[in-house]
């Protein structure tokens, strides 16, 4: 919403919560009251507040309301995805109105180039996107070959079933009054991180990465981004030529006004309780993977952590050995120092020995003079 936008809510808020009091104020007679100076201050303060009030009071309830509209406005409740090559995601509020308009990849971009969708009814928004696919030569006219993929994401189960219903048969009719020949397949789920993620990946809708999620689940050794290449005409093909079965896909033929599901079952409480059945042991066998993974990410963690601690226990061994070689070199090298010593002190005790025989005859000598003379 632009700045002139709110401004102008705002002021028509205020004009609509603001009493219009200035007839009845002119009809009122004018009556002289005798005032005295020392009270004017207090009345020209009281009048200021009963005007202040209310003004603020209208502006409170003004900003109020149009923050509670705005968040009603853009609060996102459903995920409409449409794809032939082109992968477009309408993001839809309660009242079913686009929010945005996600181009998912380059041919997309060109389909809804120049369009302002935001705000619009959603039933106009599709209707003007599949003009743009007739325009653009992705769906052709007096064609049998022009297939359709229609996603809802809706929290809610039954408004879902409605929403495929009304945005099912909008899109149906609008392909028979081309004379348009080809098949729709509804599919309805819930948006997931991976969904995300993949859509981003690999530029296209959501609803198309669910629709190949599903075919891989049939399949296990189909590749992901080979998929994603192929148009929504080129995966139904391959789905039919290779006779996969995938669940909560429904196919509406556009020659045939029945809806038909791809299983073909009649039975719907036997398809339920299949499915029911299906789910379950999905869900067992995907409990079962992550106790596997989680059990195999354990031991390879037990075994990082023994390898590493032998690593560190050979790592202190060799340290060790070096310690003990610098000791026993240091000791070594201490022997050595006190053989040294030992014989540095044999060589001296011998010298004084020398030293002390020399003394004694030098002395006997100096006696014997001494005698002499006397």
């Amino acid at each position: 919403m632009k700045v002139k936008q709110i401004k102008y809510l705002l002021n028509k808020s205020i004009e609509e919560n603001t009493p219009n009091l200035f007839e009845s104020i002119i009809k009122e007679p004018i009556v002289k009251k005798e005032v005295f100076s020392m009270n004017t201050n207090l009345e020209k303060k009281s009048h200021k507040k009963y005007i202040i009030i209310p003004a603020v009071a209208s502006l409170a309830i003004c900003c109020f309301t149009f923050c509670a509209l705005y968040f009603v406005q853009n609060q996102v409740e459903t995920l409409l995805s449409l794809d032939v090559n082109p992968s477009i995601e309408l993001v839809l509020n309660k009242q079913e109105k686009v929010i945005r308009c996600n181009a998912k990849n380059k041919d997309a971009e060109k389909i809804i180039e120049g369009m302002n969708l935001k705000n619009i009814e959603a039933d106009i928004a599709l209707n003007a996107i599949v003009g743009s696919l007739y325009k653009s030569g992705y769906l052709e006219k007096n064609s049998k070959e022009n297939d359709i993929l229609l996603s809802i994401d809706n929290k809610d189960k039954t408004k879902t079933k409605k929403l495929e219903s009304k945005y099912t048969n909008l899109v149906k009719n609008t392909l028979k009054s081309n004379h348009t020949s080809g098949t729709i397949l509804i599919q309805n789920d819930n948006s997931t991180d991976s969904t995300k993620r993949l859509s981003k990946e690999y530029e296209i809708s959501e609803g198309k990465v669910s629709l190949i999620e599903k075919i891989i689940e049939k399949s296990p050794d189909l590749n992901f981004e080979k998929l994603s290449n192929m148009n929504i005409n080129e995966l139904l093909n391959y789905i039919n030529t290779n006779n996969i079965k995938v669940d909560d896909l429904e196919k509406d033929d556009i020659d045939d006004d029945s809806d038909d599901i791809l299983d073909n079952s009649n039975d719907v409480k036997e398809k339920e309780q299949d499915k029911v059945k299906d789910d379950k042991e999905k869900k067992e066998e995907i409990i079962k993977d992550n106790i596997e993974k989680e059990e195999e990410k354990i031991k390879k963690e037990q075994d990082k952590i023994k390898e590493e601690k032998e690593k560190e226990a050979e790592k202190l061994k060799k340290e060790q050995e070096k310690i003990k070689e610098e000791q026993e070199r240091i000791k070594e090298k201490q022997d050595k120092i006190k053989e040294q010593k030992d014989k540095e002190l044999e060589k001296l005790k011998k010298e004084q020995e020398i030293l002390k025989e020399q003394q004694e005859k030098e002395q006997e000598k100096l006696k014997d003079k001494q005698e002499e003379k006397e």
